[in-house]
């Protein structure tokens, strides 16, 4: 919309020249289009929903899909993981300290997990296009973990 707006703005001459080349690269879906990228949470799930849908009303620009960054991983199977939990539960109240506290990391991870699962439905449901879902790394993103990153986007491709 920038583009058209300067087009729209200056009606002739070179910034109107360059915001209509501006304007054919961005509208060309041959050549460009909006790869959207939001968190596992909901206010920019909503805001993520809100420019796809923008961007679908508007027809200037091509959604291609969007990317779930920090995606909790899942610790086990769901139903391996319920067998598990309640023996794990049990055990880590009875010792307390560190056992206790590693339960309840996994205890919020299991959330993380599950809040994630149900915003990446609320996206792929309401939005209509590609969802991809990158893991959430632990610690800082070093060049090994950019790269798998950039993998897992390259064979991606919606």
């Amino acid at each position: 919309d920038a583009a058209r707006t300067m087009m729209n703005v200056t009606g002739s001459g070179p910034l109107h020249d360059n915001s209509a080349l501006i304007a054919e690269l961005l509208e060309d879906p041959t050549r460009s289009a909006a790869l959207l990228v939001s968190l596992p949470e909901e206010m920019p799930v909503s805001e993520t929903l809100e420019a796809a849908s923008h961007l679908q009303e508007s027809g200037h620009i091509a959604l291609t899909g969007i990317v779930l960054n920090a995606v909790e991983n899942a610790l086990a199977d769901e139903q391996q993981l319920e067998a598990w939990w309640d023996e794990l539960r049990q055990e880590g109240r009875q010792l307390g300290g560190h056992p206790l506290a590693a339960i309840r990391s996994g205890e919020a991870s299991i959330q993380r997990r599950k809040q994630a699962l149900k915003h990446a439905n609320r996206l792929r449901r309401e939005s209509r296009v590609p969802v991809i879902e990158l893991p959430r790394l632990p610690g800082q993103l070093g060049h090994n973990e950019l790269f798998e990153l950039g993998q897992q986007l390259r064979e991606w491709r919606p």
